[in-house]
Order: C-alpha cells, then sequence, then structure tokens
C-alpha cells in the first residue's frame, strides 16, 4: 500500500497538520505543492491526501493547478482533501472536488479544521486529528455541509485570484533585512527572488504569507492582507517548514 500526502503551507498549519496525521498513518510520503508547470505522475497509490490552506475565500490557485496537473494511474484510489482555515472555510472542499471531477476522479472525504491561536497543541487537536486518521484509515466517505454564506463568499474568488498575484506589490522590506534568502527558499509559489540582497516579488504570488510569516529579521511588512498578522504555527519549526519544501 503506497500513500502520499500532497501539502501547500504558508504559515505552517497545513504542515502541523500533514504531519500529525502522517504519524496515525501507514508511513505516508509528504510531499509539498508549489508552483510548476509539469505534470505529476502518481502511480500505484492507495491512499492521496491535499492539505491545503483557504485564502482569499478559497482553495489556492497553484494547488487547483497542481490537482489540474495530477496523473493517478489507480482510479479507486481514495482521494481526500485536509482544509485549514481561519473559520470561514466557504466552499473551499467543492472547488477540490470539482476540480478532481473534471480529470474523472471523486473526491472521497473532505475534513475542514479551524485553527486558533496555539490550538494545534490542545486535547481537542489530538482528538480531532485522531479522529480524521481514523476515517481516513477506514476510507470513508466524507462531504461538507455547504451553506448559502459558503457559496456566496467563494463566488467572490474568482476575482479575488484575478488580483492576488499582483498583491506582492505591497510588500515592503525595512532595514532588518540581511538578505539571507529564507523568503526565496520557503516561498511555495516561487514568486521571490534575492536580487542586491533584498527579496524581489515577481508578480505570481499566491498571499500565503510565508515569506513575511517566516523572515528571521521580521524585515518584511506590508499593506496588503498576507502582512496584517505576523502568526506561524508554534509548532512548526523554520528547519521543518524549509526540509520538506527543499528535499522536493
Amino acid at each position: 500500500m503506497k500513500n502520499k500526502i500532497y501539502y501547500f503551507s504558508g504559515r505552517g498549519n497545513s504542515l502541523k497538520t500533514a504531519l500529525d496525521i502522517s504519524k496515525r498513518l501507514a508511513s505516508p510520503e509528504l510531499i509539498p505543492i508549489k508552483r510548476t508547470s509539469e505534470s505529476v505522475s502518481v502511480e500505484n497509490a492507495d491512499s492521496i491526501g491535499f492539505f491545503t490552506p483557504v485564502i482569499d475565500l478559497g482553495i489556492p490557485a497553484c494547488v487547483l493547478s497542481f490537482i489540474d496537473r495530477l496523473q493517478i494511474d489507480n482510479r479507486n484510489a481514495y482521494l481526500y482533501a485536509v482544509i485549514t482555515n481561519g473559520g470561514m472555510p466557504c466552499a473551499s472542499a467543492e472547488q477540490i472536488r470539482k476540480q478532481l471531477k473534471k480529470k474523472g476522479l471523486e473526491l472521497s472525504a473532505e475534513f475542514l479544521l479551524t485553527f486558533g491561536i496555539n490550538w494545534s497543541d490542545s486535547e481537542e487537536w489530538q482528538t480531532k486529528t485522531e479522529q480524521i486518521s481514523e476515517l481516513i484509515r477506514n476510507r470513508q466517505m466524507k462531504r461538507t455541509v455547504l451553506t448559502m454564506r459558503d457559496r456566496l463568499l467563494t463566488s467572490a474568488n474568482p476575482l479575488a485570484k484575478l488580483l492576488i498575484p499582483s498583491e506582492d506589490k505591497k510588500f515592503t522590506v525595512n532595514k532588518n533585512c540581511t538578505g539571507c534568502g529564507t523568503c526565496e527558499k520557503i516561498c511555495p509559489a516561487g514568486n521571490i527572488r534575492i536580487v542586491d540582497g533584498k527579496p524581489v516579488w515577481l508578480h505570481s504570488c499566491e498571499q500565503c504569507a510565508a515569506c513575511f510569516s517566516w523572515c528571521p529579521s521580521a524585515a518584511i511588512t506590508g499593506t496588503n492582507l498576507a502582512a496584517r498578522t505576523r502568526y506561524r504555527n508554534s509548532e512548526v519549526t523554520l528547519n521543518q517548514m524549509l526540509a520538506h519544501t527543499e528535499k522536493h
């Protein structure tokens, strides 16, 4: 049995979720989702999970693009999504479901995890992730219940997707910048280059806030939504984020 987990993580919540749930499964391989135009072939996988946050009312564009380029040979594989959010999941699970359906694939289960500050080290977190893991181990079907509010919020996501890539123009760098290159390494969208010792954004941003949140010198600021709260998951280290990003 081959299990794979594909994850997209900016502030660390989705990586933390993937790490915790993977411990309870049959040794799945954890693979970061990064922006690329290449197709991704998945052979002989019995279980495939997608772990992603909700950003600007929906699933990040590069996650949906990744799913579109995914080539799965086992049409009977158990496909599931674990979606982290700050209290507004919107119709994000439906977005993944529709993207898979275009490829003739079915999303078997959808799980929503709402994050609060320091919640991921709580007893409630342990209970919730164990429940999700058990459903995955047993290949259970699970569909989220959508409200009209969910659908209305996500109806604005296509407009957000047009605006998001250039929102990086609102990032600025202060005198604390050391040119260490952490922002370039950690960006899952490959949207940053270090030029003359300073980060330059290339306007294909996902607004995941990885650069802003993980800068060791807190040198990145901005007026965009991604730069409003300097939060990162306290249970995930910078080395963990970089290790998983750099090895694939």
